[in-house]
């Protein structure tokens, strides 16, 4: 990024972090523990420091503010110590011990120090277990089975970092972490959220298809089965002396009209 020798572009998109929290069993069932941790954290500070800036702040939803149908009205969710140690008080959770599982994968292993400071404010005593995705994955989401786990993976941590990619609508992340077991880490149920799930993909205007965004921003804003601390952008990097190069927010190069500039 400090190389003068190299153009570098920020994309804005919609790849993300979740964190997630288990909402069918264990600690985080009682939505003052997810709440207190939602507030806990500092999204600006994650952004400056995880991403050198290059991201935008999230709200505990997984409509990127670089979708067209991105609902801007909704509040932002903003950090207050005070506010989330005193619900892990009225929670019973006060000075809470957990253990946050992050992938050794790009940022995420920075993300997750981060996280673990932050929440040492409001009194959690977070303990990291960051490790290879090649056994990662196996906690993240162990097995799905659909008969007997409707609501989300079969197994899994409670409490992690997920990674997901950039998509050029939020249909993946709306049904395969939201609303079917696939990757639906925090064992999330809402037939409210499926059902506003089910408009956005029947709607055939775009007027309809914001409104049922709308509703799907603010459920899963109230819910907060998953913390979406930022949606970071996508990079591309080439010297100087190469111009004509196109690049896209999903990582797409085009150079049918690169060159060298004289």
């Amino acid at each position: 990024l400090d190389n003068s020798a190299v153009t570098v572009e920020s994309i804005r998109g919609a790849a993300h972090r979740q964190i997630w929290m288990n909402v069918r069993e264990g600690t985080f069932t009682d939505i003052k523990v997810r709440e207190a941790v939602a507030l806990g954290i500092d999204r600006q500070a994650l952004v400056d420091t995880a991403l050198s800036g290059r991201g935008d702040i999230g709200n505990d939803h997984p409509i990127a503010p670089a979708y067209e149908g991105f609902d801007s009205s909704l509040p932002q969710r903003e950090r207050d110590v005070d506010k989330a140690k005193a619900l892990l008080e009225e929670a019973g959770k006060a000075g809470l011990a957990i253990t946050l599982h992050a992938a050794d994968l790009q940022e995420i292993p920075q993300l997750a120090e981060l996280v673990k400071s932050q929440l040492s404010d409001i009194g959690m005593d977070v303990t990291l277990n960051v490790e290879p995705t090649s056994t990662f994955y196996d906690k993240w989401c162990a097995v799905y089975d659909s008969e007997n786990d409707p609501a989300g993976c079969d197994g899994g941590a409670e409490f992690g970092i997920v990674d997901y990619g950039n998509r050029g609508t939020p249909d993946v992340y709306l049904v395969k972490a939201y609303s079917t077991g696939e990757w639906n880490s925090a064992h999330y149920n809402s037939p409210e959220f499926n059902a506003a799930v089910s408009e956005y993909q029947a709607a055939l205007d775009l007027d309809t298809r914001k409104a049922a965004v709308k509703k799907i921003q603010e459920i899963a804003n109230a819910d907060i089965p998953y913390v979406i601390p930022y949606f970071y952008n996508s990079l591309t990097a080439y010297k100087k002396n190469v111009s004509g190069v196109v690049a896209t927010g999903l990582g797409h190069f085009y150079l049918g009209k690169a060159g060298f500039t004289s």
